[in-house]
């Protein structure tokens, strides 16, 4: 299991959303009570402002200590790379923060947070021309799991494929909750998971 970096860390530009438009404003400081505006604004605090504040930043943290992990954790697995997937995982969780009012309206929001993190990370990827050798190169990293050789023949899977599986089969997740975290059709994760599960089938046997 990974260690949850503290609150604090994650870099942000916040902006509360919902208040008079003088009382918006950007700040670029660590993620604690301020980011949701109780900083003073032309001296003037107002309460029911404060109290929102608040509870928005209370609701955030409830859901960053919940769900770092299980953003982090599958996209380890799938990126391959672990300090990307921190690195991504991170990026994703202070975009949610700074949207947060919008973010807190979705039925799935690690799949929000994730489907931001992955897209962050394969766009360093490419950026960084590791795409090509991260996805065909053997794991460095891999979670504890019953039967290794089963993680391992998932490994080599096409990266696609291995999305799917990782976040359905491992993770757990519904079919649509994978499609809307991979910004995919409902048809195409079923026929990734089919194509998938048919050359684990000749693998293994």
């Amino acid at each position: 299991m990974s260690t949850i970096p503290p609150l604090s860390i994650i870099p942000t530009a916040c902006v509360l959303v919902g208040a008079p438009g003088w009382f918006k404003g950007v700040c670029h400081r660590p993620v604690d009570r301020n980011l949701f505006g109780l900083s003073l604004v032309r001296g003037v605090m107002m309460p029911e402002v404060e109290e929102t504040a608040r509870l928005r930043h209370d609701e955030f943290e409830t859901f960053y200590r919940a769900q770092w992990e299980e953003v982090y954790r599958p996209l380890a697995v799938i990126l391959r790379d672990p300090d990307l997937a921190r690195e991504a995982t991170d990026e994703a969780m202070a975009r949610a923060v700074r949207h947060w009012p919008t973010v807190a309206t979705v039925s799935n929001q690690a799949g929000w947070v994730y489907q931001v993190a992955h897209n962050w990370a394969i766009d360093q990827l490419r950026r960084r021309r590791r795409w090509v050798r991260r996805v065909h190169e053997p794991p460095v990293w891999q979670p504890e799991v019953p039967d290794p050789a089963v993680f391992e023949a998932v490994s080599r899977l096409p990266y696609d494929q291995r999305a799917v599986v990782v976040l359905r089969l491992i993770e757990d997740w519904s079919e649509r909750e994978v499609a809307g975290a991979l910004g995919i059709a409902l048809g195409t994760v079923k026929s990734r998971l089919s194509r998938a599960l048919e050359k684990l089938r000749q693998e293994l046997s």
